[in-house]
C-alpha cells in the first residue's frame, strides 16, 4: 500500500453542507462530524455574577427554574434578555412576525456553535438577526453577561448549543410575565443543580470536508475528465455508463445482478483501472470494493491530534479553531 499526503488550500470559500440538517431555516449548516477533542479542563463551580442584581424574577417562572445549573438559568436569561429588548420592534431586522421564535431558535444554536464567549455570541446573534443597537437601558445587564467568569460562559454556549429549544421556550414565558420595579431574585426559591465540570476531553461536532467529497474532487471527477480528453469520448454517453465515472451509479430499481457479475466486475476494472481506484456501481451490480481509501482533515486546531506526523503538523493553521473559519 502506498499512502500519499497532501495539503489543499482552498482558493474560494467552501460552502459544505449538511444534507441532515433540515430545519427550514434559509442558513444552511457547515456540515460535520462528532469527535473527540481536547481542552483545558475548566471548573463546574459555575457562578452568575452581577446578573442576580439585575434580574426580575417572577414567583411564577419559579417552577422552571428549579433543577438548572447556574449556567442554563443564565442562558435562559439570554435569551429572555433578547426578546425583551427586541420582542416591541416589530420589523427590526429577522425577529419580526409569526415566525421570530422559529428564527431565533436556529439562529441563537448557530451563533452558540460559532462563539467562544458570551461578548462573541452576542456580536454574532446581533448581526445574524439583523438587530439594531439595543437601547441604552440595557447595557448594564448586557455588559453583565460579558463579565461572567470564562468557564460560566463556555457553559452557558454548551446549554445553547444541546438545549436552544427548550431555552428559548423558557425565555418566551418569562419574557411575557410583567417586570417588577425593583429587580427581585428569591435564591431560598430557585434550586440550581450542581454544577458539573467541563471535561479535558469532549465530544464535539467539528466542521469538516467529507472524505467522499475530496475523492469525488481530486480522482473521479478529474479521473473522468482526463479519460475523456485522452481517449476522444465525445458524447452521447448513455447516462448509466457516465453515471459510473461521474458520481459511482446507481442500481436500478427492480434489477436482476447477472449470475456472473463478480467476473464482470473485475473485467470493468481491469480495462478501466479508474474504476479499479475508485469503484462504482452498474445499473444491476457493483464492481466491488475500491483500492483507494481516502481520509480528509480540516488543518485546525481540533484535528490536532489526526494532523501528528503529516506533513500538516506544526503550520500555523493547525492552531486556529475550526469554528474561527466559519462565516455566514
Amino acid at each position: 500500500m502506498t499512502t500519499y499526503n497532501l495539503i489543499l488550500t482552498a482558493l474560494t470559500s467552501i460552502s459544505h453542507h449538511d444534507p441532515a440538517v433540515q430545519d427550514g431555516s434559509n442558513q444552511l449548516q457547515f456540515n460535520r462530524q462528532k469527535q473527540t477533542v481536547c481542552r483545558p479542563a475548566v471548573s463546574g463551580n459555575q457562578t452568575t455574577g452581577k446578573l442576580l442584581e439585575l434580574l426580575s424574577v417572577p414567583n411564577e417562572i419559579v417552577e422552571l427554574l428549579n433543577g438548572m445549573t447556574k449556567a442554563e438559568f443564565v442562558a435562559v436569561a439570554f435569551a429572555k434578555t433578547i426578546i425583551k429588548i427586541y420582542n416591541s420592534m416589530d420589523g427590526t431586522g429577522l425577529f419580526s412576525g409569526i415566525g421570530r421564535y422559529q428564527m431565533l431558535e436556529s439562529r441563537l444554536r448557530y451563533a452558540a456553535i460559532r462563539s467562544n464567549s458570551m461578548r462573541k455570541l452576542w456580536a454574532t446573534i446581533c448581526a445574524d438577526l439583523q438587530f439594531p443597537v439595543h437601547p441604552s437601558t440595557y447595557d448594564e445587564i448586557v455588559l453583565a453577561f460579558y463579565a461572567l467568569p470564562t468557564s460560566t460562559q463556555q457553559a452557558v454556549i454548551a446549554a445553547i448549543v444541546s438545549q436552544y429549544r427548550a431555552i428559548v421556550a423558557i425565555a418566551r414565558a418569562w419574557a411575557k410575565m410583567p417586570e417588577n420595579d425593583i429587580p427581585l431574585f428569591a435564591s431560598d426559591q430557585i434550586v440550581f443543580a450542581p454544577d458539573t465540570a467541563i471535561n479535558e476531553i469532549a465530544i464535539v461536532e467539528v466542521p469538516t470536508v467529507s472524505a467522499n467529497s475530496m475523492r469525488h474532487q481530486l480522482v473521479r471527477a478529474a479521473g473522468w475528465q482526463h479519460m475523456q480528453r485522452i481517449l476522444g469520448i465525445t458524447p452521447p454517453i448513455p447516462p448509466a455508463v457516465e453515471a459510473v465515472f461521474e458520481n459511482g451509479g446507481n442500481i436500478k430499481a427492480g434489477a436482476k445482478q447477472p449470475s456472473n457479475s463478480a467476473m464482470l466486475g473485475q473485467r470493468v476494472r481491469d480495462m478501466y483501472p479508474l474504476l479499479g481506484l475508485v469503484g462504482g456501481v452498474t445499473e444491476s451490480f457493483d464492481l466491488g470494493e475500491s483500492n483507494l481509501s481516502v481520509q480528509s482533515w480540516l488543518v485546525c486546531q481540533e484535528n490536532e491530534r489526526a494532523l501528528s506526523g503529516t506533513p500538516a503538523e506544526g503550520l500555523s493553521m493547525a492552531s486556529v479553531s475550526a469554528f474561527d473559519l466559519l462565516d455566514n
